[in-house]
């Protein structure tokens, strides 16, 4: 491949317009382009955070009528965008996993991000860390904010409970007002 790359770049290549032939050399063009003194793009991570998820390796699967993924021995929910999914029939999807979640894309080659899924129970360890993290969602914050104050989370009934409405606001209001000693309903 590389050498075809090379050849095809160092090479003239003819093209007409408006009736006159021309040649050119894609690697002087490039030269010539770059030389001018042009800008190129440049990306910061916050920039391309939200697309990171694009870029992990993409396996087929299936999510369930539950709303429900089997991968690697370990089951995960479907959390963000689970209204997607028939509860009549399983759904055939492309995942990629990053640690306990999964991120769920239509099963094209280039198919968009539709959901997320998270593992039924976290991992013992992550399976790998990036200088910049997938942004959070906020089912991964309400996690993040319960274990930080030392809360066992039991993931199934409390996907279940986001789904009916349970945000980061409400959270944070129970536990504030059971820190007070007031009581919730």
């Amino acid at each position: 491949m590389e050498e075809y790359r090379h050849e095809h770049n160092s090479t003239k290549h003819y093209f007409s317009e408006n009736g006159k032939v021309t040649a050119w050399v894609p690697d002087q063009k490039l030269a010539d382009f770059f030389s001018t003194g042009i800008d190129t793009l440049t990306f910061s991570p916050g920039q391309v955070k939200e697309y990171m998820k694009y870029g992990f390796q993409k396996i087929k699967a299936t999510v369930s009528k539950k709303k429900t993924i089997r991968h690697d021995n370990q089951d995960y929910y479907v959390t963000l965008g689970a209204d997607l999914f028939s509860s009549h029939k399983s759904t055939p999807v492309k995942i990629s996993r990053y640690n306990d979640k999964l991120y769920i894309f239509e099963p094209k080659d280039n198919g968009i991000l539709l959901a997320e899924a998270l593992a039924r129970k976290p991992f013992e360890k992550p399976l790998g860390s990036l200088a910049v993290q997938p942004e959070a969602n906020e089912l991964d914050q309400i996690i993040a904010f319960l274990e930080q104050h030392s809360m066992l989370v039991d993931r199934p009934p409390l996907i279940e409970i986001y789904h009916k409405g349970l945000s980061m606001v409400l959270v944070k209001q129970i536990f504030s007002q059971n820190q007070k000693g007031t009581p919730t309903i």
